[in-house]
């Protein structure tokens, strides 16, 4: 693979290499210093290229699964959130869901006592949905500064171009005291490491481990969602990996081989799903 001639989104270094291409023309690359792996830019700018969220099938993935699965949302918001906002009144307390689909957060957040829960979605049916909940808008600038006391952006930067530049965006929604709940693919789990190993024909499948342009175009890992803290002054609170399927980042109702699975390789920092909570370290 040649050298590129361009520099990382992430840590902004120029020692990165072509990895694959993906698809009929997207090229992955990946950085040699901070690990961050992405689907080049130039690629996506192409007309062919253009990434539609208009009824979302992930989006309709969840709708299908949500009523089986409430119970486990309700568990797992609540681990979360017991690590860092057990001494308020959740009453008191207001909670945005960056990426919310139809809705299925914002229903848990209400449902174990906050005051008040909103969502971003740019999926005009899905945001239909959610707004049943509470008040869903297509652009997180919509609100004002330092709104909310918890801010959860899940399974969203993976799919941004300018990941920093929204991630800062999604950031002064925040209150200084507030609470950061972010979750990405890992592209380093034993999950994408066994699709590259079992199918390297990325021209042919469209995916190289969890990147499936033209949306998913961001692998993070856990170098590299450390590096991304750094970057925007976040103290990291909680940093781990999980399998799709446990009850902290539900998809689908987990069986026996997922829970083995996901005890395995979150041990070993393998899971599929990184797992990370945070807070400013930024004077306001």
């Amino acid at each position: 693979m040649a050298n590129a001639t361009l520099n990382c989104p992430l840590c902004c270094s120029n020692n990165i290499l072509q990895r694959t291409t993906v698809g009929t023309f997207f090229k992955v690359w990946r950085c040699g210093e901070c690990t961050f792996t992405w689907v080049d830019r130039n690629d996506l700018a192409r007309p062919e290229a253009a990434a539609s969220y208009d009824n979302y099938g992930y989006n309709r993935h969840l709708r299908s699964s949500f009523e089986q699965m409430k119970p486990l949302y309700i568990k797992g918001l609540q681990q979360r959130i017991s690590r860092r906002l057990s001494d308020r009144s959740l009453q008191n307390c207001a909670f945005l869901d960056v990426g919310c689909a139809n809705g299925e957060y914002l229903w848990t957040a209400k449902s174990i006592g906050f005051g008040r829960v909103a969502g971003v979605e740019i999926d005009s049916s899905a945001a239909k949905l959610a707004s049943v909940y509470g008040e869903v808008v297509d652009d997180v600038e919509k609100f004002a500064p330092f709104t909310f006391d918890v801010v959860q952006i899940k399974n969203v930067l993976s799919n941004i171009p300018d990941f920093v530049g929204f991630l800062s965006s999604c950031l002064q929604v925040l209150k200084p005291d507030g609470f950061l709940l972010l979750d990405n693919p890992n592209q380093d789990s034993l999950t994408a490491l066994l699709r590259n190993t079992l199918a390297r024909d990325y021209q042919k499948t469209g995916l190289y481990g969890h990147l499936r342009p033209p949306h998913v175009i961001n692998g993070f890992n856990l170098a590299s969602i450390k590096e991304l803290y750094r970057r925007l002054h976040l103290t990291p609170t909680y940093i781990s990996t999980s399998y799709i399927g446990t009850s902290v980042v539900p998809y689908y109702p987990p069986n026996f081989t997922a829970k083995v699975l996901g005890l395995t390789t979150s041990f070993f920092g393998k899971g599929s799903l990184l797992i990370t909570e945070g807070k400013s370290n930024v004077n306001t």
